[in-house]
């Protein structure tokens, strides 16, 4: 499904399995003006992605939002994670995970709050966070980064804005912003690597330095987790 005809089609007449380009581009109509839960989740995420925060402030930052506190404290403790004992609260969380896995965990689960989104959209967000991490070893690259490049990746879709004035408003390293906005250094090219498979370009996947059977091993991986990860946040 490449367009909104089609979407709407496919919808019409109760199709459930659907995939395509169609979830992954912005509203050919700009929001006019930013509503008041994106701007909210943008100043939340400027916060979560600061380099410079302390644990103590990134608990309490996260605690502003019930919600997200709730939603992170549920997950943590779900089968999906399968800690050996339960975690009480969001300082304990960031004790026993690590602070750059709670921020990156809090910035996926804000991000899958947007109302008015497809939830193929949220699939394909944790699809690419999934992939660019697993593909963080075979690039030497660190896992946690690859996994934000490929979920903040999603963000012009997301917010219905222009992918680069969405990541200069945030505190991103060089690093990321320079592989989400130019597929540049290794996150950059595991991203474009996620980016060819999506949508089947096998000539740049057979030009990738990644074998196609990896990348084809990877993406199969991250189908599963996002769609396993989906169901637990769903529940």
């Amino acid at each position: 499904v490449n367009d909104l005809g089609g979407y709407t089609l496919c919808k019409d007449n109760t199709l459930d399995l659907l995939q395509g380009q169609f979830y992954t581009l912005p509203s050919a109509k700009e929001r006019l003006a930013i509503p008041p839960s994106i701007q909210i989740l943008m100043e939340l995420l400027v916060k979560l992605q600061d380099p410079e925060i302390e644990p103590e402030d990134l608990a309490n930052t996260i605690n502003q939002d019930v919600s997200l506190s709730y939603k992170l404290l549920r997950l943590i403790n779900s089968a999906f994670f399968g800690l050996p004992r339960e975690v009480n609260s969001t300082k304990q969380a960031i004790v026993m995970l690590g602070h750059n896995k709670i921020k990156t965990w809090a910035s996926l689960l804000s991000l899958s709050g947007v109302d008015d989104k497809p939830v193929e959209l949220r699939i394909v967000a944790m699809t690419r966070a999934r992939m660019c991490e697993l593909l963080a070893k075979y690039y030497k690259g660190q896992a946690e980064m690859f996994f934000a490049t490929g979920l903040f990746s999603t963000l012009d879709a997301l917010m219905d804005r222009p992918l680069e004035n969405l990541v200069e408003k945030l505190p991103l390293s060089p690093e990321l912003k320079e592989a989400l906005l130019n597929k540049s250094g290794a996150a950059g090219h595991a991203l474009q690597d996620v980016l060819n498979y999506e949508k089947g370009d096998w000539v740049a996947i057979d030009a990738s330095p990644i074998p196609a059977e990896v990348l084809s091993r990877v993406y199969l991986d991250a189908i599963h987790w996002a769609k396993e990860l989906n169901t637990q946040l769903q529940d």
